[in-house]
């Protein structure tokens, strides 16, 4: 699982009941985590513009993601929680 932290904002508009629509800012740059083997990695993602491609570095240099089907989880950053345990 590859965990993302994302900023969010005000769509513009409310849904039917009346309150605010969230919108994810899934552009910059912000924290990520990486599940895998019962391991979590740290690590930071970059994204330049809408159409761009998402980046994962850590402090020793670029992050792979390894081969297979991998769930990506945007959470908003601040408000989101990620629990985990082995």
């Amino acid at each position: 699982m590859l965990v993302l932290r994302v900023r969010v904002g005000d769509a513009g508009y409310r849904d039917p009941s009346g309150y605010p629509v969230p919108e994810t800012k899934f552009e910059g740059k912000g924290p990520a985590q990486l599940f895998h083997d019962g391991k979590v990695v740290q690590a930071t993602w970059s994204k330049d513009g809408l159409t761009g491609q998402i980046e994962l570095s850590t402090k020793k240099g670029e992050l792979s993601v390894p081969a297979g089907r991998v769930w990506i989880e945007l959470v908003p950053q601040g408000t989101g929680d990620v629990t985990w345990s082995k």
